[in-house]
């Protein structure tokens, strides 16, 4: 007997038996159609109509008729072109059709088969159409797709594959990112353990692995673990983390592993970065004398850095106190009273910081100490969640800075008592020169007396006056030149502060010619008239004496706009307006070799214990404190120019 024979008399034994037939059907959500071709009609089963949400259709139903056409409605095309491919192919013809019920309007996929019957010449008489509804089945088809192709970008993002390991023949099945991060092709991934073991472990890797599969084997549990291996490909380095569960059949015997590999090497690589930087941030806060605490208020938390025990010199650790009564021991009377009143201030105000420095004496050695904070309130909902601290001692700081105050004060002083010394014996020419006057005149006036000219002698007395007043206002800018004064700045009248150092200076040599510009009246500086004339003396007396005799000496004051690409950036001034006073001497000038240290303490080109090399140092100390500058001017052919730079207030 034939396939085709046994095929028919399948059919024609299932067809004996319509009921369980049409359950069959049911059951199956299976539809089926005769079509013969010679008659050129065809009938359906119930089902096949109920699949399409029709009405059962009892009559034969015409080819290409208009009642098929009514029936089929969109796909009366599809199917007539399946059926004339049948008949003309005479081989089976398979077709899924995307319709929709017509009852309820949800969609539905079908799948038609069509069994050609061909007569002894081979012609296609009937064939047996197959209707099948599968949409349940293309629905998980999809979602098993779908969760694939999820499963398969996780596993990207992630950088994971996973593998089978199956015991039996010890063969290994993994997925393409498995190999991806182990540098294996996945067209030429290993296909057993041992080319996988062969490919990547070196021996001790691999003792390890076997240790690992007998205790899979023999306690059936999951093991985690991270190794690190050479990929492949490059034999770059990398760290996997790695899970495997033994998968066990009916009887209870395991009969293969299931794997889950992660490359973590961008984690370990962090891990072991963060490690670094939190042992550099430990050993840069004990260097740096810097600890922090952290105050949680909503968990009612305090926790300190063993830094700042130290910082304060409290070697008893008592975390089971709260906040600023930790430090009490090592903080001077109010100072905890301080700072939390400066925290509660910073709150009021709603700011997000705020800084103190404390005051205090370590407990542990007596030691006095200042220790500066810098706190970030954190606030949550508008309430006070946390403060985040750092406290650093700065107690070297502040006495180094006391000590340098004292160190230029008294540098200062010498400085000025070099100056004074230096123009004494000017001032006593100019006072003889002053007072010889009146006492020649005063002379006159007793002479004229003397013969009862008593308007002579008025006149005599009247010149002696204006002689010894002219001494006596030398006399008085003198001594408010050496008195101590304030050396911070303030904003003071230009032209009248040039005037009182003309006068001064005047005692020291006769030969300085001075230019101000009419628009420097009314002009303000920030600066200080006893420093100003410091300043001008120094720059004078180095240009006097640089000179010869008969040369003179221009001091010139001009208006001048600093911006940011000037060479002014070099002496941090603020762009701006200025006034630029400019001293200049006609002598030999400064070498380019030393000329980048004049400004240095104690720097002098004078022989014979002259110098002391105080005056330029001090005079630029004052010039940046006031906010300008005092500068070599460089481009000078002939002699020395400098320029002093101060800034004009409003």
């Amino acid at each position: 007997m034939t396939e085709k024979e046994d095929q028919s008399d399948l059919l024609t034994s299932v067809l004996e038996q319509p009921a369980a037939f049409e359950k069959s059907q049911r059951l199956a959500r299976v539809g089926h159609a005769m079509n013969d071709v010679r008659q050129g009609c065809w009938t359906a089963s119930d089902m096949l109509w109920d699949m399409l949400g029709l009405p059962p259709q009892k009559k034969p139903v015409v080819y290409e008729s208009r009642r098929e056409k009514k029936l089929l409605g969109p796909y009366y095309d599809e199917i007539i072109r399946m059926r004339r491919a049948c008949i003309e192919s005479r081989t089976v013809q398979t077709h899924e059709l995307h319709a929709h019920n017509a009852r309820t309007g949800k969609p539905a996929i079908f799948r038609l088969e069509f069994h050609p019957e061909l007569d002894d010449e081979r012609y296609v008489k009937s064939f047996f159409l197959i209707f099948s509804d599968v949409t349940h089945q293309r629905r998980l088809e999809n979602r098993l797709h779908n969760e694939r192709a999820t499963l398969a970008r996780a596993q990207q993002v992630a950088r994971v594959g996973h593998f089978f390991h199956d015991l039996s023949d010890h063969t290994i099945t993994g997925s393409e990112m498995l190999w991806e991060i182990l540098g294996i092709d996945p067209e030429h991934g290993p296909a057993t353990y041992d080319d996988a073991a062969r490919l990547l472990f070196d021996k001790e890797t691999l003792d390890t692995s076997l240790a690992r599969r007998e205790y899979l084997l023999s306690t059936g549990k999951d093991i985690k673990y991270e190794i690190k291996l050479p990929r492949a490909d490059t034999g770059e380095t990398r760290y996997f983390r790695v899970q495997i569960h033994p998968e066990k059949n009916r009887d209870g015997d395991i009969y293969r592993f299931f794997g889950v590999v992660a490359d973590i090497t961008e984690q370990k690589l962090l891990e072991e970065e963060l490690r670094y930087q939190q042992e550099l941030s430990q050993k840069a806060q004990e260097v740096g004398r810097v600890g922090h605490f952290y105050n949680d208020y909503e968990k009612k938390s305090l926790f300190w850095s063993d830094t700042v025990y130290d910082i304060f010199g409290i070697e008893e650790h008592a975390p089971h106190l709260l906040g600023t009564d930790r430090l009490r021991p090592a903080l001077m009377p109010g100072e905890a009273e301080k700072f939390e009143a400066e925290g509660r201030r910073a709150v009021e105000m709603g700011d997000t910081s705020f800084s103190y420095t404390f005051h205090g004496k370590r407990p542990n050695d007596g030691r006095i100490i200042f220790v500066q904070s810098s706190c970030t309130i954190e606030y949550v909902d508008g309430r006070v969640k946390a403060i985040l601290g750092f406290l650093q001692d700065i107690t070297e700081r502040v006495e180094a800075q006391n000590t340098r105050e004292k160190l230029e004060a008294a540098l200062q002083e010498a400085q000025k008592s070099e100056a004074l010394n230096y123009f004494a014996g000017g001032m006593a020419h100019e006072l003889s020169n002053m007072l010889q006057p009146a006492i020649s005149f005063g002379t006159l006036a007793k002479s004229a007396a003397s013969k009862g000219d008593s308007q002579a002698a008025e006149k005599q007395i009247g010149e002696a006056l204006n002689a010894i007043s002219r001494a006596t206002d030398l006399t008085r800018k003198a001594l408010q030149f050496v008195r101590n004064s304030p050396v911070s700045g303030q904003s003071i009248s230009l032209v009248p502060a040039l005037e009182e150092a003309r006068s001064i200076l005047r005692a020291s040599s006769g030969n300085i010619r001075w230019d101000l510009n009419a628009e420097l009246y009314g002009v303000c500086v920030h600066a200080e008239t006893t420093g100003l004339v410091q300043i001008l003396l120094n720059l004078v007396r180095n240009a006097i004496e640089a000179s010869s005799s008969n040369e003179r000496v221009e001091i010139a004051a001009v208006k001048y706009a600093v911006t940011e690409e000037t060479l002014w950036q070099e002496h941090d001034l603020a762009p701006g307006k200025y006034i630029k006073v400019c001293v200049r001497d006609f002598g030999p000038g400064i070498p380019s070799d030393i000329a980048e240290d004049i400004f240095n303490p104690m720097f002098t080109t004078k022989s014979g214990g002259m110098g002391t090399g105080l005056g330029l140092p001090v005079s630029k100390g004052l010039a940046e404190r006031w906010g300008g500058a005092l500068v070599l001017n460089g481009d000078i052919q002939d002699g020395a120019e400098f320029w002093l730079l101060l800034p004009i207030t409003d």
